[in-house]
């Protein structure tokens, strides 16, 4: 298990500054085990705790013999990528001065110019309203 800054906060951990020396590799029967003790618990706090401590909850797909909960696992696009990667690609370039407030005019002016079809979803309204953009909004 690894421990994340919350630079954040106490409840937004940054899971991008982490030590991938400190990275230890999951297998997918030592996951297994670990979901079923889980069914043990008597009480939600017990059983939250040993979440946050294990990082893995219990799942029905433990109980087929071919399920691998490691190397079956799907990695979610919304969070991971849009929420994720390129936010905080985002959040790097506002910190290193690539993207200034003269830029996001230029982008927004140049958005207003786009004819973008209905089917494909709604762009952000204005690039400088970044922390508060959704995930469509990042894929557009």
């Amino acid at each position: 298990m690894v421990e994340f800054s919350r630079e954040a906060g106490p409840t937004k951990p940054n899971y991008a500054a982490f030590d991938e020396s400190k990275l230890v590799s999951r297998c997918g029967s030592r996951h297994k085990e670990l979901g079923y003790s889980s069914l043990e618990f008597q009480t939600l706090d017990s059983l939250n705790n040993f979440e946050k401590e294990h990082g893995l909850r219990f799942s029905e797909l433990f109980a087929l013999e071919y399920f691998d909960p490691v190397k079956m696992h799907v990695i979610d696009p919304m969070h991971a990528l849009l929420l994720g990667v390129a936010k905080r690609v985002f959040l790097i370039w506002v910190d290193l001065g690539i993207l200034t407030p003269e830029k996001f005019e230029m982008i927004d002016e140049n958005q207003k110019k786009l004819k973008v079809p209905t089917d494909i979803g709604r762009l952000a309204c204005s690039m400088s309203a970044y922390k508060r953009m959704k995930a469509d909004e990042w894929k557009h």
